[in-house]
């Protein structure tokens, strides 16, 4: 009898998105928590060769892929400035649930 093949986040996700979902897990305390989105700091966690564009391009592409659930934020504030996106970020268990839920 063959073993069955274990799943990993890293399996369903570009290098980039993966390293972002990683960091998003490490700030959250594994998705405990809720996750306030400034592209210019998270950049900053992968040093000189990553910019906010990067970030939200991957961001972006989680959100659509169901890692990250948007729960609010994100609108222009008084000062004309983007407030941050608030964001409940999924571990590898609660993104399997969430697509098995799609599927059926």
């Amino acid at each position: 009898m063959r073993a069955l093949k274990r799943c990993y986040p890293s399996q369903h996700l570009a290098p980039v998105e993966w390293a972002i979902l990683e960091v998003c897990l490490r700030l959250t305390h594994g998705g405990k928590n809720q996750f306030l989105l400034d592209g210019r700091t998270m950049a900053g966690k992968f040093g000189y060769r990553c910019s906010k564009d990067i970030v939200y391009r991957a961001v972006k592409q989680l959100e659509r892929s169901g890692w990250l659930v948007r729960e609010g934020g994100g609108e222009r504030n008084e000062g004309g400035m983007y407030d941050k996106t608030k964001y409940r970020v999924l571990d590898h268990a609660q993104w399997v649930q969430a697509e098995i839920g799609r599927a059926s």
